[in-house]
């Protein structure tokens, strides 16, 4: 499963990363939630892509995104 987090406060200047369920930052969608949400889970990475991109079409500002390096 994959998982993104849109930080609110730094989605403009920061890529979204693409994690996996088991690391340590997203921790099964119960990771940080201070500034944002977990959007999930996605059955494989070219889900959260698509999503992604979805979201990407709906913003104002354009974000980039890709597979955070944490997650192998």
């Amino acid at each position: 499963m994959y998982y993104f987090y849109l930080n609110f406060p730094n989605y403009k200047d920061k890529e979204i990363l693409i994690h996996t369920k088991n690391c340590g930052f997203c921790k099964n969608e119960t990771g940080n939630t201070r500034n944002g949400f977990w959007a999930g889970p996605f059955n494989n990475l070219e889900d959260a892509e698509t999503n992604l991109k979805s979201l990407n079409n709906l913003v104002i500002h354009k974000f980039k995104f890709r597979k955070s390096s944490c997650c192998k």
